[in-house]
């Protein structure tokens, strides 16, 4: 009975900050570390605020790990895809460029943090169908540095407030230039002067 199906900002293969993300870890000289900061602070950021925090140890959240039992097992639901469906994904895909200041080098490295929670290929990427796919690109900057402190040395890593992010998963469905594509995508157009 379901003609199509539209996700926005929807885990099909897993949440990216409950599990490593190889973009980010194989970043050299600290990559494991800013992983971790990172997920941290992307948490942070989704629980600010709010009554009902995102509790890392629940059963829903674990639900969605990537490779999970519920996700990819044997009854898991990408084993159990409709293919009589059309499909569109909407998603955020923020461009972090990396800079690590170590003493007097800067060093510089683009990664895709998705929109902060789910990576692009997770959003748009529902096993075997080829659905309709919308990116929202945005670029922000991630400071990394090495400071020194007392007779040793720390990092320090800086992230822009998530809140000025309009890729970011929570602001995702308040964006206009969304909202249009999305009545299109409904629609069956592409000309968003048919689309209100």
């Amino acid at each position: 009975k379901v003609h199509k199906l539209i996700t926005i900002g929807s885990p099909h293969q897993g949440v990216w900050v409950l599990s490593a993300d190889q973009a980010v870890e194989n970043i050299p000289l600290a990559g494991d570390w800013l992983e971790q900061r990172i997920s941290k602070k992307i948490v942070d950021a989704v629980n600010y605020g709010k009554n009902q925090k995102l509790d890392l140890t629940a059963t829903a959240v674990k639900q969605i790990y990537p490779g999970s039992e519920f996700l990819n097992g044997y009854y898991g639901i990408n084993n159990r895809v409709p293919q009589d469906v059309e499909y569109a994904t909407f998603y955020g895909d923020i461009h972090a460029e990396v800079q690590r200041k170590l003493f007097a080098s800067v060093i510089k490295t683009k990664v895709s943090i998705g929109d902060g929670l789910i990576m692009p290929e997770s959003a748009s990427g529902i096993p075997g169908v080829s659905p309709e796919k919308h990116a929202y690109s945005e670029d922000t900057v991630f400071n990394l540095k090495l400071e020194k402190i007392g007779t040793g040395y720390a990092l320090n890593l800086e992230i822009p407030n998530m809140s000025l992010l309009n890729a970011f998963h929570t602001y995702l469905p308040d964006r206009e230039d969304l909202r249009k594509d999305l009545a299109c995508s409904v629609k069956g157009t592409s000309s968003t002067n048919d689309c209100k």
